[in-house]
């Protein structure tokens, strides 16, 4: 990322299939998907076939400064934490969202902290 006039620009986010490889061996393949149903699975294991794919969407995502519709929404479950199951309370909301947008997040956060 560049800083122009004290402006960050997203389109100055480097992206390339390597790096985007790198990202998805490391995903935690024992984690749900979101609304999509792509498993961490499915992504670790065919990294090195859909590294492109992703690339031009990322690219077109912070070119235009939008996000595909379905990267927005997320599955909000109740996972149970202690006590009595019966007792609503001891439940806590958690928000499955889309693995590829936290992939580009992730980008966007290791640029945005490096310019940090």
């Amino acid at each position: 990322m560049r800083i122009t006039d004290n402006q960050m620009k997203m389109t100055d986010v480097i992206l390339n299939c390597d790096m985007i490889e790198a990202k998805l061996a490391k995903l935690k393949t024992d984690k749900s998907p979101g609304l999509d149903q792509l498993h961490p699975r499915v992504l670790y294991e065919l990294r090195d076939i859909v590294s492109y794919p992703l690339l031009l969407i990322f690219q077109k995502s912070l070119s235009s400064g939008t996000l595909p519709l379905d990267w927005k929404l997320a599955e909000v479950k109740a996972l149970y934490k202690k006590g009595s199951k019966s007792h609503r309370g001891n439940y806590r909301p958690v928000s499955l969202t889309n693995v590829c947008c936290k992939l580009l997040e992730s980008f966007i956060c290791d640029d945005m902290m490096t310019l940090l």
